[in-house]
């Protein structure tokens, strides 16, 4: 049977020259609060730390975006303070998570 499209995500480019990655995701509204984003945000940690070029993970959210929050606290993510994101809705709060590779 054919595949079925539930969300979108990945790794917004290669590391950056301190080691940084970003991840960004999205989860079609029929499928969310079903595990899809986290499972892919535990994966896409695994795969990104399995990489010795990274020494941390890093992503950005709307402030009162609860359930991506919860995605990213239940990854292990620390929100670190103000955010950027330039496809966030005009005069929308963006926060920063972070997740630094465990030595």
């Amino acid at each position: 049977s054919p595949g079925t499209l539930v969300g979108a995500g990945g790794f917004k480019g290669a590391p950056d020259p301190d080691g940084i990655v970003e991840i960004g995701y999205s989860v079609l509204p029929d499928f969310q609060r079903k595990g899809y984003a986290f499972e892919a945000v535990d994966g896409w940690v695994k795969f990104a730390f399995a990489q010795p070029k990274v020494r941390m993970i890093c992503a950005h959210t709307l402030a009162n975006g609860a359930p991506s929050i919860g995605v990213l606290k239940k990854a292990g993510f620390r929100q670190v303070g103000r955010g950027y994101d330039p496809g966030a809705p005009a005069g929308s709060e963006v926060v920063r998570f972070e997740l630094a590779r465990q030595r």
